[in-house]
């Protein structure tokens, strides 16, 4: 199908021997093409079968025109010619290769296999500098550093390499001094420094959206990701083939910390307190395609600029990238106390403050429904911090890279200055008491007695950092099918991103059938029709989860070098991160909603039941349509855990273990979406993804006889000092 010479003139006699050779091929290639154009939209249908049939008064078997070079896309012919270091970045085929015959979708096709090597080289390496100024003084400096280096020649769409550089260098620094005062007093300085960066990003940038003729607005807007070459995918026998970028995306993350611990010994008691500072920073580019993505059906639809008809452009809107800064604080006091022979008492108190994230450039939001709003003390609508471009001077849209229609009309009535540069209320009390004790009767010389219970935070902000990358109003996400001009193909907003419910309407024909509507009540554009959109927010109302742990625990020494241990262990999580839908669908058959009392129409059909969302929610998904991340979760286990042990003893060494034991939660991933009826998260509640029941596991070491230990020689060396190891594990549970 390709040769070296790719002009105008050349891809139509291509693209005729393409449709020639697949109608030769299979009688019904040309019914089954015709059948392929009319699933564009309708204002397209006519012109196509214009351009690709001389005779459709047939359907079962149309003619096929012959295609001249005025129809061949110049884009497309810029995309073919595109090289790298003298080389077709789609290479041509020849006479040799194997032919793959039409098959009644395809025409007559050449098979290629390429290969695309993978290149990985890493290393790492530490050093230690230790100095005693004294023996009361003694500092301690380490550092280590690792680097791991990829470059994936990653095959995107089978056809054409995209390398791209992956490198993760790690860096970690620390500082110590420990220094004693007199017999009783100890101080232990620490600090350190951890920096990790993880990366792909494109060997070449080359080659952009307008090095092809495409007109992308953002890659002069917002640059990053933005400013690469599109994706173009064109479907073939044996997959995808094209040209583009994997999605490129880089993250760096930095951690300063700096702790003092001071231990004071008085009599029984060991008494620690201190504290630690922490400042995490997140800084990177999300992945998104907000370079453009292009999709094909087949070769002849291509060459002649017409994209999928089920979903031919998309374009990603925003600008992923951050710098999210936090700051952390931690305090606390902790006292072993030895109240007497066989009896120890351990009780502390530790109180943590976990900063939210914050984006040097306000680039974050999130969203007050009427409800929250009134919890809040706030106006309803998207709350953004003071600094972000939205509320500076003639502000306009594309500086985030948003793209809106002209005519579309936008306000920032809903937006509002957020109270906190985070968005998110802090929560400071965070206080973990602990206690445990550990008590050996002096007339129970072979029992020990040990128990605790504490209170454990868990630092969330890390793992919502994607969430918070592409949340509105600062991300949003539109396809267009079959667009029109492979010039100009991406699609731009026809509705206002700064506001909630969606600036749509609903229309019912004679049956009932719903369909969308535009702000003003007219359609939208057959190439650009409207879709219900998913958000997701960070509720300002999350709060730290935390987790109360509780155990007890026997151990018993029945003979020399044999111990058994009989645990039980018991956990609650409180306040556990999870997604839930707000914008869940209403049964209009028990409670009306936006003018429906059922969900078919007249005809019997079944309606969309985006349709049925609540009507401060109407245009987006009932699905995902305003997912709210919070403390949504929660969580319990309780577990028998027993233990042997066994010293090698007469030539045998065991340890063996069975817990049994049960998990149950109602959530069992802290980015999951809560299942079945979001507006009752307690009928979620069931065993956990993760519950093993049951767990056995064993290792052992078994010294073999050894008949020649009084022999000399070769008997000896061969047979001596044998032995027998391995283990088994057995479980059962969730899956």
């Amino acid at each position: 199908l390709l040769g070296d010479i790719r002009n105008r003139d050349t891809m139509a006699a291509a693209a005729n021997q393409w449709l020639r050779a697949g109608q030769q091929d299979n009688a019904a290639f040309a019914a089954n093409f015709l059948t392929a154009v009319r699933r564009f939209p309708a204002d397209q249908i006519a012109g196509l079968e214009r351009k690709f049939f001389s005779d459709i008064s047939n359907a079962a078997t149309p003619v096929f025109r012959q295609l001249m070079a005025t129809d061949i896309h110049p884009v497309a012919i810029n995309i073919l010619n595109q090289k790298r270091e003298g080389k077709l970045l789609i290479p041509s085929v020849n006479d040799s290769m194997p032919i793959a015959p039409g098959n009644g979708t395809f025409g007559r096709e050449r098979i290629q296999t390429l290969n695309f090597p993978t290149f990985y080289n890493s290393w790492s390496g530490a050093a230690n500098i230790e100095h005693n100024f004294a023996a009361s003084n003694r500092l301690r400096l380490s550092f280590v550093k690792s680097v791991q280096f990829v470059e994936e020649a990653f095959p995107w769409a089978n056809s054409s390499e995209s390398p791209t550089f992956g490198e993760t260098p790690g860096y970690v620094a620390s500082l110590s001094n420990i220094r004693t005062f007199g017999s009783q007093w100890v101080n232990e300085l620490r600090g350190g420094f951890f920096e990790l960066h993880n990366t792909r990003v494109s060997k070449f940038r080359d080659i952009l959206n307008s090095t092809l003729g495409i007109n992308n607005p953002l890659e002069a807007a917002v640059g990053g990701l933005a400013s690469l070459m599109p994706t173009v995918d064109i479907v073939t026998q044996r997959g995808a083939s094209g040209i583009g970028n994997a999605w490129d995306f880089f993250n760096r993350q930095r951690v300063i910390h700096i702790a003092d611990n001071v231990t004071h010994i008085i009599d029984r008691h060991s008494l620690q307190f201190g504290g630690e500072f922490r400042r995490p920073t997140i800084a990177g580019e999300y992945m998104a395609r907000t370079n453009g993505d292009l999709d094909y059906d087949n070769w002849a639809f291509f060459l002649t600029g017409h994209g999928a008809s089920g979903g031919g452009s998309d374009l990603d809107q925003g600008d992923t990238r951050r710098h999210f800064k936090m700051r952390d604080y931690t305090f606390f006091v902790q006292d072993d106390w030895r109240v007497r022979k066989g009896l120890n008492l351990n009780i502390g108190l530790r109180w943590e403050s976990f900063g939210w994230p914050t984006d040097t450039q306000g680039r974050i939001g999130t969203y007050y429904t009427a409800d929250m709003a009134r919890q809040g003390g706030v106006k309803p609508g998207f709350h953004i911090p003071a600094e972000s471009k939205i509320f500076q001077p003639g502000f306009d849209p594309i500086q985030i890279g948003l793209i809106i229609r002209p005519g579309t009309p936008w306000n920032l009535n809903q937006v509002n200055q957020a109270h906190h540069r985070s968005t998110i209320n802090p929560d400071r009390n965070n206080f973990s008491p602990r206690i445990g004790f550990a008590w050996q009767p002096s007339q129970m010389s072979k029992f020990v007695f040990r128990g605790g219970y504490g209170i454990f935070y868990d630092r969330p902000a890390g793992s919502f950092i994607g969430n918070l990358q592409v949340s509105a109003p600062f991300f949003i996400y539109q396809n267009v099918p079959s667009p029109v001009d492979m010039a100009n193909p991406y699609p731009s907003l026809n509705i206002s991103p700064f506001q909630i419910p969606l600036s749509v309407q609903v229309a019912r024909d004679a049956n009932g059938a719903p369909s969308w509507r535009r702000f003003d009540g007219s359609t939208f554009p057959l190439n650009e029709p409207f879709a219900a959109k998913n958000f997701t927010f960070i509720s300002p109302f999350t709060r730290i989860p935390y987790v109360q742990q509780w155990t007890f625990n026997i151990q018993f020494e029945p003979s020399r070098g044999n111990l058994i241990d009989i645990r039980y262990v018991g956990t609650k999580g409180s306040k556990l991160m999870a997604r839930v839908n707000m914008a869940q669908a209403i049964d209009p058959r028990v409670t009306p909603v936006n003018g429906f009392s059922d969900i078919r129409t007249s005809t019997g059909a079944l309606i969309n039941p985006d349709y049925f969302v609540p009507p401060e929610f109407l245009g987006l998904g009932r699905a995902s349509g305003f997912l709210l991340r919070s403390n949504w979760g929660s969580s319990n286990y309780h577990a028998l855990q027993t233990n042997y042990r066994r010293r090698l003893v007469k030539g045998v060494l065991i340890n063996a273990a069975y817990t049994w034991s049960k998990t149950i939660d109602t959530i069992s991933n802290d980015n999951a979406v809560v299942e079945q009826d979001a507006r009752h998260i307690s009928n979620n509640r069931g065993v956990a993804d993760f519950d093993r029941t049951h767990r056995f596991t064993t290792q052992y070491i078994i010294e073999l006889p050894n008949p020649f230990r009084t022999s000399q020689g070769l008997a000896k060396a061969a047979f001596s000092n044998w032995s027998l190891n391995g283990g088994i594990t057995l479980q059962s549970g969730a899956s």
